[in-house]
């Protein structure tokens, strides 16, 4: 059995089809549209609203609070004794001292 010839459409064709219908390349033939004119709208809604969303948040500045004072607690040092240490060996010509003085700042 043989099969039909396809009938090939021409651009004219189409265009001129279009016009009939009303001009509307973005609905489907049944009055809806088609999923690539959703998806495309449906990201451009998300960008503006995640623009807007950063947009607002920048630029509504920070928030006010109250400042409360904090007392400053007094700073603890600790003296630690003086240190004398020996750091010659035993083949060296002269003796060699470190004197050590510390002082600790401790936080509260």
């Amino acid at each position: 059995m043989a099969s039909k010839p396809k009938r090939v459409v021409e651009a004219e064709e189409v265009d001129a089809d279009a016009e009939a219908d009303g001009g509307d390349a973005g609905a489907a033939p049944n009055g809806t549209f088609s999923r690539k004119t959703v998806m495309i709208v449906a990201a451009g809604a998300l960008l503006l609203i995640g623009a807007g969303t950063t947009a607002y948040v920048m630029l509504s500045g920070p928030k006010e609070t109250t400042a409360t004072a904090v007392q400053a607690k007094p700073v603890v040092f600790l003296d630690v004794p003086e240190v004398l240490v020996n750091l010659s060996s035993t083949g060296a010509e002269r003796t060699q001292y470190l004197k050590v003085k510390v002082v600790l700042e401790l936080p509260d």
